[in-house]
């Protein structure tokens, strides 16, 4: 128990409390006293249960009656102070079963103290409506406003309230105070791709209460929606409260589709053929979104005169579901070109020749010819083959075929009659030059198959050797034998069968004679034509050293020369 007072002295007030009720109120001869809310607060929170004493303050705090008239809680509005009123709400609950001794009892922690507050339990349904009383005009109070009160702030009238709150499930807590309310859960939004796996939109409503029911039925008849066979929109969740109401959640789905992209294709074209739609070919609609890679000069417009050939493929964003894309081969074939008809002379003694060689124009190569020459795929042997007219096709397939003919004459070889070889032999170079007298172009070899343009072949060892001509535009032709008269640099007579001797190589048409010196000038053998010496002196082998040689012709030349021999 404790005093509560408000005595004046000058610029003095007293105040001194203790425990949770008051044993008295006296404010007395306060003239500072202009604001009365804190004694309000005090006399309509029931705390005081002693004296009250309110005199001589300034206007509107000067009684207990003053004080109340002017500020005295009346929650419910009904004219009956809060502190007289067993009903502080109107809700037909008795204040004292709201409270069950706690003063300041707030279920819901709203800041409202259940006797003061119309959903004690901050479950969205009045406690007039679960405490099984009526509530016509669903305003949270007893019966139908206007309320009719008795002197205790009772409603009046009314064939329910003021008895016993229900307790359904039995457990000891009022209903009311009680959070029993089914509820949808939350809105919400889902965008889904057409191809995902079906999902329960029960799990996406949040805490939401089973047992309500759907607005929208899906096809499998409960609340699993696939996106591949159910309807984009508005699906509805709703529960039933009974007298409390009904609440409902909405989710809204989008379902992003899978775009009719077409199967893959290929496409065939002729580099002239007309421009072509992909997209039209693919079957796309026109209104999807995509584009091509690589790109077109002409959005989706292939144009085989200015595109390239290759793969194209169209690919539609979805975003957040990936992309989706079709493939277009494309190929394009250029316009057969079989080249320019042309007539051409062969020599019967010529290697043979590839025919597409002889075509003008630059004819596409992979054609067929006809008639087909002996030596196959093109290849002529004027050896074997009849002179006449073959006729070269290329066939493109849609571009259709392109033809050319080649007449081949095919004549003998004329002998080159008019020439001359001029040997040069015993000097640095040891060459050959054939002078052809017959004017005309001609080609030169030593083996009659890499042929030059010089007439001359220099660095040539002693030995013999053949010389082929032929004429480059004509059948002129010339194989003659000739020889370079030369020696070897050194010689080994150790009857190893390589290099035992030392001799003169190649032939020439003079005669001569040939004298071994020793490098004192020594005659040590003298050798005819054809002749060898074997590294002997009268029976004796000479040594490792340098010889020199002298050759002599019957027409007054003479050359001279040393090599070694070696042991």
């Amino acid at each position: 128990m404790s005093i509560f007072s408000y005595i004046h002295t000058p610029k003095i007030v007293h105040l001194c409390t203790h425990g949770s009720l008051q044993e008295g109120v006296v404010v007395t001869g306060n003239n500072s006293l202009t604001d009365c809310s804190a004694i309000c607060e005090l006399l309509g929170s029931n705390r005081v249960i002693g004296t009250v004493s309110i005199t001589g303050n300034p206007a509107k705090c000067s009684s207990e009656m003053e004080v109340k008239e002017e500020c005295l809680g009346d929650f419910d509005g009904d004219g009956i102070p809060d502190d007289i009123d067993l009903d502080d709400d109107n809700d037909g609950i008795l204040d004292t079963i709201e409270q069950q001794g706690q003063e300041d009892r707030d279920t819901d922690g709203d800041g409202y103290p259940d006797h003061r507050d119309l959903d004690s339990d901050g479950d969205g349904c009045f406690d007039v409506i679960e405490a099984g009383f009526a509530d016509e005009d669903e305003d949270g109070r007893l019966g139908t406003s206007p309320e009719n009160v008795d002197a205790q702030g009772l409603v009046t009238g009314v064939s329910s309230g003021y008895t016993t709150p229900e307790d359904k499930d039995e457990n000891g807590i009022y209903d009311f105070q009680e959070d029993q309310v089914l509820r949808a859960g939350t809105d919400h939004e889902l965008t889904i791709c057409e191809e995902a796996a079906p999902i329960n939109l029960f799990d996406l409503l949040g805490s939401a209460d089973s047992g309500g029911s759907w607005s929208t039925q899906t096809l499998s008849g409960n609340a699993v929606f696939d996106p591949a066979v159910d309807s984009p929109g508005a699906y509805v969740y709703e529960v039933d409260n009974g007298s409390c109401g009904k609440d409902s959640a909405e989710i809204r789905i989008q379902v992003i589709p899978r775009p009719e992209m077409g199967d893959n294709t290929v496409l065939d074209l002729c580099e002239n053929d007309a421009t072509v739609n992909l997209r039209d070919l693919i079957g796309v609609d026109t209104n999807l979104e995509g584009s091509w890679s690589p790109g077109l000069a002409n959005e989706d417009i292939f144009d085989p005169a200015i595109d390239s050939e290759g793969d194209y493929i169209f690919t539609v964003d979805r975003g957040s579901c990936g992309s989706s894309s079709t493939e277009v081969k494309i190929r394009v074939d250029k316009e057969p070109n079989a080249g320019e008809s042309t007539e051409v002379e062969l020599c019967s003694q010529e290697e043979p020749v590839n025919l597409y060689d002889l075509l003008e124009g630059s004819p596409d190569t992979g054609g067929t010819w006809h008639p087909l020459p002996k030596g196959g795929e093109g290849i002529l042997d004027p050896a074997m083959d009849a002179p006449g007219i073959y006729t070269y096709t290329i066939d493109n397939g849609l571009c259709g075929e392109s033809s050319s003919t080649l007449k081949v004459d095919i004549t003998e070889y004329n002998p080159i009659i008019s020439y001359e070889i001029e040997v040069a032999s015993f000097n640095s170079e040891n060459s050959v030059t054939v002078v052809i007298r017959d004017q005309g172009n001609y080609e030169f070899s030593l083996d009659g198959i890499t042929y030059q343009d010089a007439n001359t072949f220099r660095n040539l060892t002693g030995g013999d050797y053949r010389v082929f001509v032929r004429e480059i535009q004509g059948c002129g032709y010339l194989e003659e034998t000739f020889s370079i008269l030369s020696f070897p640099a050194f010689f080994s007579p150790n009857n190893d069968g390589y290099n035992d001797t030392w001799k003169m190589q190649g032939k020439t048409e003079k005669e001569y004679t040939i004298k071994i010196f020793d490098r004192y000038g020594k005659l040590l053998k003298m050798l005819g034509i054809d002749q060898a010496w074997d590294g002997i002196f009268n029976g004796k082998s000479m040594p490792s050293d340098d010889y020199w040689f002298r050759v002599e012709f019957d027409n007054g030349d003479v050359n001279t020369g040393h090599f070694s021999l070696i042991r």
